[in-house]
């Protein structure tokens, strides 16, 4: 068995002069790829004299296996992470709705008079939805300012190095505009939906 000169063998000695405590071997090649952990072992086997049946004197460890394991570890979090991210939004969604809600109701009179004084239901629809969008972009604004200044934090402590980028908070701010969007589309319908003689009547 041999390796070409791609091939990177390092040795690790132990507290014993002339012993070798760990043996790492990477190759940057397809074709070495084949170089199984029961090949390796064999070689070693062979070069310490054990007798076939007998237990070895070395463990041998593929990383390319411990490799896939974090990689799917890596994807179950991401997923994980991901259902907890939608939990949220949907919560807060709702919030914003039940919270538009209250609101249309509270101001029927205000809206029912701005319909009997000629104001279109396009005009009404558009100015509770920007007010349910201004809703979800302040608690996405003051999530921002939490998740910036908890990231200090950490990075303070030295443990990790959170990364801010443009993109996430551009991205944070769209997800906003859409969740103020989606649900806060219902309450507006609603309130365009007022007859004004009805909504007058709530006085």
């Amino acid at each position: 068995m041999g390796w070409t000169s791609d091939t990177q063998i390092k040795l690790s000695g132990s507290r014993f002069p002339g012993s070798v405590s760990t043996i790492m071997v990477e190759s940057s090649l397809p074709e070495e790829k084949g170089y199984t952990s029961a090949e390796i072992s064999l070689l070693l086997r062979q070069r310490h004299r054990i007798s076939t049946g007998a237990d070895g004197d070395f463990a041998v460890r593929d990383l390319s296996a411990l490799s896939e394991t974090l990689k799917l570890t890596s994807s179950i979090l991401s997923v994980l992470l991901g259902s907890i991210a939608f939990i949220s939004l949907l919560v807060g969604g709702i919030g914003i709705m039940n919270i538009m809600l209250v609101n249309v109701t509270e101001r029927n009179p205000e809206i029912g008079l701005r319909m009997a004084l000629g104001a279109s239901r396009s005009s009404v629809l558009g100015q509770l939805l920007i007010e349910s969008i201004l809703l979800s972009l302040t608690g996405a604004v003051a999530g921002l300012a939490l998740g910036i200044c908890s990231g200090w934090l950490i990075a303070r402590t030295g443990a990790l190095t959170p990364e801010f980028t443009a993109t996430s908070v551009e991205l944070a701010l769209g997800v906003a505009v859409g969740v103020g969007v989606i649900f806060g589309i219902w309450p507006a319908r609603r309130a365009a939906a007022l007859e004004p003689v009805e909504a007058l009547r709530t006085q």
